[in-house]
């Protein structure tokens, strides 16, 4: 039997089809579609389709004729936006026995919403930065000596850092907030059609801007939500939104965290997070239930969760997914740019 693997919204992520095309070792391909036919992606893919954007009425019909062609086993979602379509509609690709690799609506309604995101970390008694979804009630606390400059402004709902802002002052707080407003009524969060997104004067995010070390983490499930392990990187560097450079840490502390968010959340697969250090306190700021752009650095210290899915896919009763779990602590990776070329 063939274990085709279908990534939706591949995007720029090659990395993870040489991962998954070497964990397959010949047992399968990697198919890769996206809605641009120049996504680079495409050129580390076995076989390589362009399909409707995500919001377009025909894409979930694109995709069940990809899984018929191809005899797709599992589905890996890249893209935040996408998660919710696929959750809704996994009974479809479940009837042609193929496993949809994403949670359940309501875990990813929590982690795209960052508000419910810090009342869910708060709820199972862990730490978040003081945040606030309204104005009045964060220049309130600033007067009372409560919060304190400097504060981070970004989109409730969103990826990545998109719109992030740092302020200083009273000013530039209600200069930005106000910018911030005008900004997410025409950015991609529009195509979403859900008008609480951008309703004004619930849909930014105040925040305490944290001076301790950033971390980056990996919580991972199995394809029943059953907690299978952790694994963390301390932050060196930071380009466009992403971890640029990375060293791989063993901690207890973050072990016990990730576990913890785990069996509340229930999620499926792995999740990509973040988190400060700050006065020996670990703070947790954002969750997404997908592969995120760090998880290389994951990878290549020793945590290779492509064999590990494809052992969950496979569900062959004597395998033993932890065989491919050898995580080593500082290990230092950087990542670079390389060209790709597409045609003529």
């Amino acid at each position: 039997m063939k274990y085709n693997i279908l990534f939706t919204c591949a995007g720029r992520r090659n990395y993870l089809m040489n991962y998954f095309k070497e964990a397959l070792n010949g047992r399968g391909k990697v198919i890769a579609v996206d809605s641009q036919k120049l996504a680079t992606a495409f050129a580390d893919a076995d076989i390589s389709i362009c399909v409707p954007n995500v919001n377009n009425e025909n894409y979930i019909d694109s995709l069940i004729e990809i899984v018929k062609r191809y005899s797709i086993k599992a589905i890996i979602s890249l893209n935040d936006f996408e998660l919710p379509i696929l959750s809704k509609n996994k009974k479809l690709f479940e009837d042609l026995d193929t496993k949809v690799i994403v949670s359940a609506t309501e875990v990813i309604n929590t982690a795209f919403d960052k508000w419910k995101t810090h009342n869910f970390i708060e709820s199972i008694g862990l730490n978040s930065p003081k945040t606030y979804i309204n104005l009045d009630s964060a220049l309130t606390d600033i007067d009372k000596g409560v919060l304190s400059f400097p504060l981070v402004l970004k989109p409730r709902f969103g990826s990545g850092s998109l719109s992030v802002e740092f302020v200083e002052t009273i000013e530039e707080l209600k200069l930005n907030y106000k910018l911030q407003n005008i900004k997410l009524k025409r950015s991609v969060l529009k195509s979403i059609n859900e008008s609480s997104i951008i309703e004004e004067g619930t849909s930014i995010l105040i925040q305490e801007k944290l001076n301790g070390k950033e971390f980056g983490f990996d919580i991972v499930n199995d394809l029943k939500g059953e907690y299978f392990g952790t694994f963390v990187r301390e932050k060196l560097s930071m380009r466009n939104g992403e971890t640029d450079k990375a060293v791989s840490i063993v901690d207890s502390s973050f072990d016990n965290i990730g576990k913890t968010i785990a069996k509340n959340l229930k999620h499926v697969g792995t999740m990509d997070g973040d988190a400060f250090v700050y006065n020996e306190k670990i703070y947790v700021l954002e969750l997404n239930p997908r592969f995120g752009g760090g998880y290389p650095f994951s990878h290549n210290a020793g945590a290779n969760i492509a064999a590990v899915y494809i052992d969950w896919i496979i569900n062959n009763p004597d395998s033993n997914p932890i065989k491919h779990i050898n995580y080593k602590p500082s290990i230092i990776h950087s990542k670079c740019d390389r060209l790709i070329q597409q045609g003529e």
